[in-house]
């Protein structure tokens, strides 16, 4: 029968005034996709950074095809063959998508060895299916290509397992079937992957099982074809939820912010909206590069805009002036550009 890939047996972890992980359990066999759901704070995180040789576990042990390892650091996982594709992912956006490729383990002949880089680049992504651009910026891809880059570069390490950790947060409808047909690839390859998510209709549409987590516990891992998402959820908030969202309706309060004709030259126009006191707004929604992020920038400019504004209270202008108001944006991309300090529009 084999082997698993990668064993994670009775994993402990605790920070200053957490148990983030206590006695938790995996295995992961070539050629599966191994799901891991859970809430926020089930402790997801912590185990793929244990796995990944970001945290040493304080109990516990870690095998590797059958061997006992201890991983100090990312290196000695990205050594064995264990890569995680990140969320947000980790690239340099002003080097080409070889450079990126190949960052750190360079191929030489005294100097860099390009033609060969190039090759085994190119191979590689023949063997994905996908296509880029070896000589374009990184930066200048969009979120699924450079989902498609990191899964490239971990192939270029030989990498045998794969952590993914919410890899479709920003794709399309498309660029998600796109993304599935490559991981399904990887496991007929004999990948083992870890894929992380919230969204259970990928759990029943992409897993062979899936593992559970609540608290920091583990509390099963599961066939996927022997349960159901009505089935996974009580396992994952520990009650049963007789309504997936139930809805409790509450008056809505006073307006805070009143927008009326927003617009930016050659970007959108016409975009009005009212948010009101103890009111989760809709918000914009679109494809990925559909400008709704410029939208918020400049209800919340960085730099002058061309749009007309009415305002409840006060009216926009620099970041200093909105922030000791109490208004805020946290962005998609919070690495280096969060928001200071936090909104203060009511309580916290």
């Amino acid at each position: 029968m084999g082997q698993p890939l990668l064993v994670l047996r009775g994993i402990a972890k605790a920070f200053p005034g957490v148990q983030a992980l206590a006695g938790v359990s995996l295995e992961l066999w070539p050629g599966e996709v191994h799901a891991l759901v859970g809430e926020n704070g089930a402790g997801k995180s912590t185990l793929i950074k244990i796995a990944a040789g970001v945290y040493l576990p304080d109990a516990g042990e870690i095998l590797f095809e059958g061997r006992p390892v201890r991983l100090h650091s990312p290196r000695d996982a990205a050594a064995l063959g264990i890569a995680v594709i990140h969320q947000e992912p980790y690239l340099f956006p002003t080097l080409s998508v070889l450079e990126n490729l190949f960052m750190g383990f360079q191929p030489r002949r005294g100097l860099l060895d390009w033609p060969a880089m190039a090759r085994r680049a190119r191979e590689v992504l023949q063997a994905l299916g996908v296509a880029l651009p070896l000589e374009v910026p990184a930066g200048e891809l969009s979120a699924a290509q450079q989902q498609l880059l990191q899964i490239a570069r971990a192939l270029l390490q030989d990498a045998r397992v794969l952590i993914m950790d919410e890899p479709t947060s920003s794709l399309s409808q498309k660029e998600v079937a796109t993304l599935f047909e490559i991981v399904r690839r990887l496991r007929a390859r004999g990948v083992g992957i870890l894929y992380i998510t919230h969204r259970l209709e990928e759990v029943f549409a992409l897993a062979d099982r899936v593992t559970v987590l609540r608290d920091g516990r583990l509390v099963g891992t599961f066939p996927v074809a022997t349960v159901t998402p009505g089935a996974l959820i009580p396992h994952m908030v520990g009650r049963e939820l007789p309504q997936l969202f139930p809805h409790t309706p509450r008056p809505p309060g006073p307006v805070l912010l009143r927008v009326h004709g927003l617009g930016r030259r050659g970007l959108f126009e016409g975009i009005s909206l009212e948010v009101r006191a103890g009111e989760i707004w809709r918000g914009w929604w679109g494809r990925v590069g559909r400008r709704s992020p410029r939208r918020s920038s400049a209800s919340f400019p960085r730099r002058p805009a061309l749009w007309r504004w009415t305002a409840v209270a006060w009216s926009p202008g620099r970041r200093g002036r909105r922030w000791r108001r109490g208004l805020s944006i946290c962005r998609r991309t919070a690495i280096g550009r969060g928001s200071w300090p936090p909104c203060r529009c009511g309580p916290t």
